[in-house]
């Protein structure tokens, strides 16, 4: 096309975008004539030197809207370019403008995005787009009927599941093993403690559960239906159907109370039958009959890599090693869970990457979880397994920094944060009367320069000796633990979060070692955010 050619640009995104690609469109085609289309309101921003200006109604452009004068005009102009600016993606939702450039015979058409890619269309292709665009929107109409009549049917199936006393249960993410494992268990332990007399029937695609041995074990309690199809359609009309129960493992508060009021049995309970099979694989394994074990994990990026916003939470195993010798000078075994993504650890006596063995299976995963003296773990799922069989947790690397894991028999360390605006640690104070007290993604962190900090090996095998102590009935609490453990208690009762009345522990060490510096420092509190 030639520089002096005659071009006109139509207003049909918002100002910013639309001066944006003028400007470009400028630069592209300079020497060319323009002509600017735009709407009544904003017609005074663009009287330009050089420029005609043409106007339309207010609002989104429609052929019917445009007078036959206006109409004329274009049409007389012969204009040989029509540049529209766009906000789709998919350049989708413009049939009235390539009408408009048809209508008046312009022969070419341009839809520019704000990063000025763009589609080009000659006269063939703008009733190409016109075709494709009227099938686009007839499927929208065929999938909006589908919908609703799929609407219409779960809501009917759900009054009559509601006559026989049936209560519909959908997990929130029940292809993540943490989810899997918490989220029956929450509403199991609920439903007990109500006496509710409704029976709950689960809904899930199987398929796509994280477990199938513990979905398997699930369904000693729920009546279950296997179906994606129910599953996304009561999922889609849950807000209309009262007798649907959405169980979230979000929901940490409401989980934290059911927990510290059930006295009852762990749920997750392996039959005799299922040990035996588990403890003649940890012998295939070269695990000795009556040898006890702790299984410990470091959350990788390497299961779920496309949740980069998740990556302040994973962990170098590496530093997990000192921890696991002491477990082995204890005269235990250490069992590291996990999956062939994650970093192999070095060969030790007594040592067993279990993550890289021939022998994982769903059934294993959940017995070793289940059959442990202890977990030691990170802030990964897997954990919760142990935390549903009555196993206690020694939690590492816990973050955010204004939560505590739900088991009162748990313990758990900090990561620190190192302001690099401040070129110091901040204190749990400033961390827990701010938003940072609860940021649960990177870039929350990565926005204020905050440099998430690991425990350190000496720090998590402080609290895996912590841990062993009291299950052996050995530790001691002085008079200064107490009152350390007090005070960090009474932070979160000022600055109460949803993990706050959580009964676990902070561990002895950590607290001895950082608690009058960065935990419980209320000297240097500076509003950070």
């Amino acid at each position: 096309m030639n520089k002096d050619n005659k071009i006109l640009i139509i207003r049909s995104a918002p100002l910013p975008l639309f001066k944006s690609i003028l400007n470009k469109v400028a630069e592209d085609y300079n020497g060319a004539r323009f002509t600017f289309l735009v709407q009544d309101e904003v017609r005074e921003q663009f009287i330009l030197k050089g420029i005609e200006l043409l106007s339309m109604p207010q609002g989104m452009f429609n052929l019917k809207n445009i007078q036959e004068s206006l109409l004329s005009k274009i049409e007389e102009q012969r204009f040989e370019l029509l540049v529209v600016p766009v906000n789709n993606i998919l350049y989708e939702g413009y049939t009235e403008i390539v009408k408009l450039a048809i209508q008046c015979g312009i022969p070419q058409l341009v839809m520019m995005r704000e990063d000025f890619s763009s589609k080009q269309f000659n006269a063939l292709a703008m009733y190409k787009y016109l075709l494709v665009e009227k099938l686009r929107k007839l499927r929208s109409k065929l999938s909006k009927a589908k919908r609703e009549a799929v609407n219409f049917f779960v809501i009917i199936l759900a009054k009559i599941m509601a006559i026989f006393n049936r209560e519909i249960v959908l997990l929130g993410l029940p292809n993540r093993i943490g989810h899997l494992a918490v989220e029956p268990d929450s509403y199991l332990k609920e439903h007990n403690l109500s006496l509710k007399k409704v029976r709950p029937v689960l809904i899930v695609d199987e398929s796509k559960v994280a477990n199938k041995y513990l979905f398997n074990y699930w369904k000693k309690f729920f009546s279950t239906v296997n179906s994606k199809f129910l599953q996304d359609g009561f999922t889609h009309c849950r807000e209309k159907i009262n007798s649907i129960c959405v169980v979230s493992r979000l929901d940490n508060h409401k989980y934290i109370d059911v927990v510290n009021r059930s006295k009852r049995k762990p749920l997750l309970v392996l039959s005799e039958k299922d040990k035996e099979i588990g403890r003649q694989i940890l012998r295939e394994m070269g695990v000795p009959k009556d040898a006890w074990f702790v299984c410990f994990h470091g959350r990788e990026a390497g299961f779920l890599p496309e949740l980069r916003y998740h990556s302040y939470r994973d962990v170098d195993i590496e530093n997990y090693l000192l921890a696991v010798s002491y477990i082995v000078e204890q005269g235990g075994w250490a069992i590291r869970l996990g999956e062939p993504t994650m970093k192999p650890i070095v060969k030790m006596k007594q040592v067993i990457d279990y993550a890289h063995h021939e022998l994982r299976s769903d059934f294993m995963d959940i017995f070793l979880a289940a059959e442990c003296l202890f977990f030691l773990g990170s802030g990964s799922g897997i954990n919760s397994v142990s935390n549903i069989s009555g196993v206690p947790v020694a939690w590492t690397n816990m973050i955010p920094l204004g939560a505590k894991p739900h088991y009162p028999d748990d313990l758990f360390i900090l990561k620190l944060l190192y302001s690099k605006r401040e070129e110091r640690y901040l204190t749990l104070q400033e961390i827990m009367t701010s938003a940072i007290g609860m940021f649960f993604r990177t870039e929350e962190y990565e926005n204020l320069d905050i440099v998430v900090e690991e425990n350190n090996p000496e720090d998590i095998r402080d609290m895996t000796k912590e841990m062993y102590l009291r299950i052996k009935g050995k530790i001691e609490y002085d008079a200064i633990d107490v009152s350390l453990q007090d005070r960090y208690e009474e932070l979160h009762r000022k600055n109460p979060t949803w993990f706050s009345r959580s009964q676990s522990r902070l561990g002895r060490d950590f607290l001895r070692k950082y608690g009058e510096q960065f935990i419980l420092n209320d000297k240097v509190v500076k509003k950070v955010i």
